[in-house]
């Protein structure tokens, strides 16, 4: 997608958003409502530094930040909002802000609020109410819309193009932190500004470990299991894609449990449709496995929610009801853990539709030996 054009339409696409949060709150009755999550700013706005807070009223929106971004942020957004430049912390320009409005409720975005940060606000005005507010921005995060697809379509794009090179340039001498060096080096070598994560590359016993950390030192070596978890950030999006490969002679019982794993993906993606319960296909993954007799070493949730976050969202688990919408994108991503000896995980990308689904991921998951 041509940058400039995405520019244009994603300054349009934030006005819209604003005034939908708009007919929210007022629908709910929640002005003043207070934005904390810099990644909720961002999705409003198009915001990218480091520090800012929105305040949303009714008649007035209010962009806080400090003097490094000032021109930044007067460059980027329009007559909507009113700037407030903070010469110290939060604190005083949120106390300035209810004494001359004479606020007496305020609702606050519960998001990354912090109970430090919400003592120190409540002290700062006792004779207000603040009040933990419903996280809307997160859920309309949660639909994405037709454009927000295509460009995380092509953040999985290059996340298969990096498996792709990974298979190509791979050798068993490599240490795992240098095969998560070429990952993150062949990400930004394609326009993409980060990985959407630190790279897992997990090999031998390592890969029974979920969120393992690579090792500077210990080399791939061969007779043994590779995983890699891995996913970039593209114009703002992220992707998130797992592979797990055989490399030269594994025991015979790992090709069973790849098999296991993928059909247990395969019927969780064939339940993916607007309407279903998110805990129900998490359920779908794990009966399989737990028939096959795995099921106590499938620990984690099945899926997650991809967006501006790599993690949002709605979560796919046993204890989300959640009900899957159109435009909502997941990973499905279940996987077999044994201690000591290593582990099987296939994660892809699943796009929500109007009739079912769309697998966004294309990397083969047939079993690959190297």
């Amino acid at each position: 997608m041509n940058i400039i054009k995405y520019m244009l339409k994603n300054g349009k696409q934030k006005i819209m958003r604003l005034k939908i949060l708009h007919k929210i709150l007022k629908d709910s009755g929640q002005f003043p409502y207070v934005v904390f999550n810099l990644k909720n700013i961002r999705y409003l706005t198009g915001f990218t530094g480091s520090n800012a807070y929105l305040i949303i009223d009714e008649n007035a929106n209010y962009f806080i930040t400090d003097s490094r971004y000032e021109i930044f942020a007067r460059t980027l957004l329009n007559d909507d909002y009113r700037f407030i430049i903070q010469k110290k912390g939060f604190k005083d320009v949120f106390e300035q802000f209810i004494k001359e409005n004479k606020i007496q409720k305020i609702f606050l975005e519960p998001s990354e609020l912090k109970i430090d940060v919400f003592n120190t606000l409540k002290n700062a005005v006792p004779e207000t109410e603040l009040i933990p507010a419903s996280d809307y921005i997160s859920e309309m995060r949660a639909v994405k819309t037709s454009d927000e697809i295509k460009i995380i379509q092509e953040a999985v794009n290059i996340a298969d193009s990096c498996i792709d090179h990974i298979l190509k340039i791979f050798n068993p001498e490599m240490t795992e932190w240098q095969l998560s060096a070429e990952i993150d080096s062949f990400y930004r070598k394609n326009n993409c500004r980060r990985t959407s994560f630190d790279s897992i590359v997990a090999s031998g016993p390592g890969s029974a470990m979920p969120h393992y950390v690579p090792s500077f030192e210990k080399k791939i070596g061969t007779d043994t299991l590779l995983m890699i978890d891995m996913g970039c950030e593209y114009l703002d999006y992220c992707s998130d894609i797992t592979r797990t490969f055989f490399i030269g002679n594994v025991p015979e019982k790992f090709m069973e449990i790849y098999n296991i794993v993928l059909e247990a993906q395969n019927y969780a993606i064939e339940m993916v449709k607007p309407g279903v319960k998110c805990c129900d296909i998490d359920a779908a993954a794990r009966t399989h496995i737990e028939k096959r007799g795995y099921g106590n070493f499938f620990g984690h949730s099945l899926g997650h929610g991809v967006g501006l976050d790599v993690h949002e969202n709605p979560y796919v688990k046993s204890d989300n009801s959640e009900l899957l919408k159109s435009g909502s994108i997941i990973t499905i991503e279940p996987g077999i853990y044994i201690e000591g000896e290593g582990g099987i995980r296939i994660e892809d990308m699943i796009c929500v539709t109007d009739e079912g689904y769309m697998n966004m991921t294309g990397s083969s998951k047939e079993i690959i030996i190297l």
